[in-house]
């Protein structure tokens, strides 16, 4: 990924040029980071688990495109659980119709 700032009138513009390969890296699902649910967050002496996730995510670093990895994960995870809200919601409005109840 290339990155660059300019200016125009007093506006400031980021511009973001993908390379070869960086689409794929963004689109990498990543697995959950253990580093989130340790008791060792102060004291982190680098756990098998963890020093495996920060493997798992070098090539996004290397590349300058973990920032939108991330994101694309962080969506991905939302769409699920839309998923899972929808159909709760859709169960929940059925009980309710069984018993003459219209939403």
């Amino acid at each position: 990924m290339k990155y660059s700032i300019s200016m125009q009138g007093g506006t400031k513009y980021s511009n973001v040029r993908l390379e070869r390969g960086d689409v794929k890296l963004i689109k990498t699902q990543l697995p959950k980071n253990p580093c989130d649910k340790c008791s060792n967050r102060l004291g982190c002496f680098g756990c098998p688990k963890g020093v495996e996730y920060q493997q798992k995510l070098k090539p996004m670093k290397d590349a300058g495109v973990l920032q939108y990895c991330l994101i694309y994960n962080r969506l991905l995870e939302i769409n699920r659980i839309k998923q899972e809200l929808d159909i709760e919601k859709r169960k929940l409005k059925e009980e309710l119709s069984s018993i003459g109840v219209k939403l």
